[in-house]
Formats: C-alpha cells, sequence, structure tokens
C-alpha cells in the first residue's frame, strides 16, 4: 500500500511524543553512565608487582614503567608509571591481564588538554613508599630531587640565560622563558629533563619556544 513506510513512521515519533524525557544538559548535568564505561585508567600503586604484563599486552605502546630490583628479595619496585592516553583505544587488555588488579578503568571521561603532553599521566612513587627501598637507590634518588630543585631554582632566577644555553640560541631562550613565565608547570617539567634526560629537553624546549614564537611573534622572531 502507497504511503505505509511514512505512517509506519509517523506512528514510531507519536509513541515517543509521549515518553518520558531523557536528553542530558552536559556539561550542567553530569551523564548517567553504564557500570563497565572506561573512562580514566587508574593504577593502585602499591599493590603493582612491575610485572610490566600490562606493557606487554598494549597494542599500542600506551603504557610504560620504570622499575628497580631489590637485591635483598629480588624483587622488582615500581618507580613510576606513565599511561599515555592520546594513543589508548581502551581495550581493555591491561586491566584482563594484571594478575594483581591493580588497573582499573574509571568514569572520568573528561580527559581533554590543551597541549598533547598534557595528555599523558605520570605516577611517582609516593613519598611513604620510598623508604622501603635499598639504601643505594634512596640515596640516588634524593641527589636526583636536589639536583632537580637545584634545577627549578636557577630557571625561576634566570630562565632565558638557562634556556638560551640548552637551545644554543639566546633568542629562543628569551621567547621560551616568557612563556614558562606563567606556566610553573611547564618549567619545573623542563628542568626534571634537563637533569633526568638532557636530550629530550633540547627537543621539547625547542619545540615549545617554536610554539611560543608563532603564538607571540612580538616576542621574538624564530624560525623552526
Amino acid at each position: 500500500m502507497y504511503g505505509t513506510g511514512l505512517l509506519k513512521g509517523l506512528g514510531i515519533t507519536l509513541k515517543h511524543t509521549f515518553e518520558r524525557e531523557i536528553t542530558q544538559q552536559y556539561p550542567e548535568q553530569m551523564p548517567v553512565l553504564p557500570a563497565r564505561f572506561r573512562g580514566n585508567l587508574q593504577l593502585d600503586f602499591q599493590d603493582c608487582i612491575a610485572c610490566e604484563m600490562c606493557t606487554k599486552v598494549c597494542p599500542n605502546g600506551v603504557l610504560s614503567l620504570e622499575s628497580v630490583r631489590d637485591d635483598k628479595t629480588n624483587k622488582k619496585k615500581l618507580m613510576s608509571y606513565s599511561i599515555d592516553f592520546q594513543y589508548c583505544m581502551y581495550c581493555n587488555f591491561c586491566v584482563e591481564n594484571c594478575p594483581k588488579h591493580c588497573l582499573h578503568f574509571d568514569h572520568n571521561f573528561e580527559l581533554a588538554a590543551y597541549d598533547r603532553e598534557n595528555i599523558k599521566k605520570v605516577y611517582q612513587r609516593p613519598q611513604e613508599l620510598v623508604t622501603d627501598l635499598p639504601e643505594e637507590i634512596v640515596a640516588a634518588e634524593e641527589k636526583n630531587q636536589k639536583r632537580i630543585s637545584v634545577m627549578i631554582g636557577a630557571l625561576q632566577k634566570d630562565a632565558p640565560k638557562i634556556l638560551g644555553k640548552l637551545l644554543e640560541d639566546e633568542e629562543k631562550g628569551k621567547v621560551l622563558a616568557a612563556a614558562l613565565a606563567s606556566d610553573q608547570d611547564k618549567l619545573e617539567k623542563i628542568a626534571v629533563m634537563m637533569v633526568e634526560d638532557i636530550e629530550k629537553a633540547k627537543k621539547v624546549a625547542g619545540a615549545l619556544a617554536n610554539k611560543a614564537a608563532k603564538d607571540h611573534p612580538k616576542e621574538g622572531n624564530v624560525v623552526a
């Protein structure tokens, strides 16, 4: 019969017209999520045995960790754990294969960030767990933290000079120093990289300097 499809469609529309509204006014109203929704990957640091099973099964190389071996117990101690969410496809392999069940997804889906580097989540060994490490490792960690603190202080005091030497370009150093003046978090990250991985620090600082020059061309004429 001609028009049957139209009538059927109108019937469905009419049926839903009198149903209760289900539209959720986000962000004023947070959505109701199913129990198995995968949002933000969380790590229970104290339970992790640094077996690296999660890093081996991850298809996109999202996860990485650093560990040390305790000579007394011959067991690994987790020092840091990184999750790069920009490459995660939420397959749940890491959660399913964790023998200690210390990984789980919560319902926090608001992970957007202005800079890509801020999407990455890094867990550092809590201070209260540092004392159970071998003495030489504790001493090395304390020395490293002191060097980082000194570097942060130096950058806060004379960032243009230090960054100019790092980038081997005084103008780039001034541009980057101006950009970091209002971003303490990035300044500290640069300080950590300068202590732990100078080559990485040069690459990141160079990229930030070029970006700052493009965003604020009056502060310097930097060419990539």
